[in-house]
């Protein structure tokens, strides 16, 4: 088991990797500030969108984001980066063409 670091943030803590995560769950905070950036989310969206989380941990993830906003933003390009990879890994013409016939086949009577 990891050890949790103290973040001087309330509701914010380190892990070993040092990925920030809201205390008590396993949100990463740079996973709320992407949900936050991809639908323009407020601090009360988020809360209502993530119900374990109230809203002061919202806003401590929020404020942990602004004070490490560079390395945090490195951090999301990075996942973006390999989720592209994976796609592309899965993203497999012949994968879709056998799926595709056996989808067929079955729609056949």
């Amino acid at each position: 088991m990891s050890a949790t670091l103290p973040t001087g943030f309330p509701h914010i803590t380190v892990d070993d990797d040092g990925v920030a995560r809201v205390a008590g769950s396993r949100l990463k905070v740079v996973h709320l500030v992407a949900a936050r950036k991809a639908w323009n989310w407020t601090a009360e969206d988020l809360a209502a969108q993530f119900p374990p989380l109230t809203l002061a941990q919202v806003h401590a993830a929020l404020a942990f984001y602004y004070d490490h906003q560079a390395e945090l933003d490195d951090a999301l390009r990075q996942e973006e980066h390999l989720a592209e990879q994976l796609r592309d890994q899965l993203d497999d013409g012949e994968l879709r063409a056998k799926l595709a016939e056996r989808l067929a086949a079955r729609n056949q009577p």
